[in-house]
Order: C-alpha cells, then structure tokens, then sequence
C-alpha cells in the first residue's frame, strides 16, 4: 500500500504581520514537514525555511543513492529512522551555522515535524510542538508528544491534564532546531493501513482547534485538498491568532 494523497496550506493567520511556517510537501519521494520559527527569536521565517529545505534535499540525495538497492526498506526496518534522524541534523547543523554566520540572524530557531512514507512504512520526527496526527477507522491519535515545559511538568506529575490544557507554560518550548549544535529529537515508526489519514500542522492549527473538532473536519472531508481548506478556515474562525499551517495525507 503506496497510494498517497497529499496537499498542504500555509496561511498567516489574522493577527500576525508575517508568516513565520514552512512546509514541504514532496510526494514523489514520500516525505512531508512543517516548521514553526519561534517567535520572538530573528529570523523565525528564515529558520523554518532552511529547516524543511535541507531536509527535502537531503532525502531526495540520499534515494538518488538508493536506486540499486530495491527492497532496502522490507529487508531493514530501521533504515526508515536513520535517514529521519540523519535529515533533522542536518537541518539543525545547517539553521544553526547560519544563525552564527549572519548576526542579524543570531539565535533563531524553529520546531520541526516530518513524515516519511515509504511503501507501508512510515516515520516521523518532532522537535517541539508542531504536531503529527493519524486518522484510523475514526479515531483520531496524536502520534507525537509537544516539547513544551508545561508537557514536561505533566510527564513528571506536577501538574494534572485539565491544568496542562490551561498552563501558561503550554507555550514554552522545550526543545527547537537551530540553538545547539546538536539537537534532540523524537523518532518513532508505524506500519500504515489502507484508509488512513495523517495530519500535520503547527500551533497554530492545534491551539486554536480542539481534537474532536480536528478529527471530525478530517473524517468528514473526501480529499486532503477540501480537508487543509477546512481546517484553516476553522483556526481562522476561532480567531487565527499565529500562522497556520497544514499538511494532510490520504492514504488509499
């Protein structure tokens, strides 16, 4: 099962003078990201924009290498991760020397979340809180935890899940590509079924969207097009305070 739908839409929402997300839909090799710049830090846009680039390109080098060694992915189930985690480096090692070389860029940073299909295998990598979610059989699971301090505080106990949805650390991101040389993500890999749908998106989708509307929106629409359209007019309604962005993929 190979057989993949995709569109994605970036949109600057109604508060915000500049959108500050990226995303890469690249089908053909299977692979689809989103970046949020962090506000607050320069170059935001600048850093989620190399991000998913080096990434994309990345991957495209590394399947040119692999043209002879069809089956690779079935014979190595773990090969799959190796090429995530070696993408999200080098997309960290490339925002990060960057940030050093331009001053005016200093410091900038962004989250980062991907996917990577390929036959029925998929793996995803976040770094924090852009999110990834699967639709399946109409349940809707987000396959990916937000490195954010209020997060790490519930992971710990010290607080409960109704204070973790009203937290004003809800927003502090723990982890981001760019900062340190070295970045800490999370890898995780998933067998994929006929019919499912896989979500992606920013903040600015999942804080303004609650999960049943999220899910609803995702089982109620027939193309990923019509999905991505629906769900950014709903951050938009509920008063679209960041910049969104969505990527849906529709398996068949």
């Amino acid at each position: 099962m190979s057989i993949r739908r995709s569109c994605g839409i970036s949109d600057i929402g109604s508060v915000r003078s500049r959108n500050e997300d990226a995303f890469c839909v690249a089908g053909d090799i299977g692979f689809y990201g989103v970046a949020d710049g962090v506000g607050g830090s320069p170059g935001g846009d600048v850093a989620s924009r190399i991000a998913v680039d080096v990434a994309e390109a990345f991957l495209r080098d590394a399947f040119a290498g692999m043209l002879h060694m069809p089956g690779l992915f079935r014979e190595d189930t773990s090969a799959l991760n190796r090429l995530m985690c070696s993408a999200v480096q080098k997309a960290n090692t490339a925002v990060y020397h960057q940030s050093i070389r331009v001053p005016a860029l200093s410091g900038m940073c962004t989250t980062f979340a991907a996917a990577l299909f390929r036959e029925d295998q998929l793996a995803i990598v976040h770094v924090g809180d852009s999110r990834i979610y699967r639709l399946r059989n109409g349940v809707l699971d987000q396959l990916t935890e937000d490195h954010t301090l209020a997060q790490e505080q519930f992971r710990r106990g010290l607080i409960s899940h109704s204070k973790l949805l009203e937290c004003d650390y809800r927003n502090i991101i723990s982890r981001v590509i760019g900062i340190e040389p070295n970045v800490e993500s999370v890898f995780a890999e998933y067998t994929v079924q006929e019919s499912d749908r896989y979500l992606l998106c920013t903040d600015g989708l999942s804080n303004m969207l609650g999960h049943e509307v999220i899910r609803e929106i995702l089982s109620a629409e027939g193309l990923p097009e019509s999905a991505c359209s629906s769900l950014v007019a709903g951050a938009i309604q509920s008063g679209g305070f960041d910049n969104i962005t969505v990527i849906a993929v529709f398996c068949r």
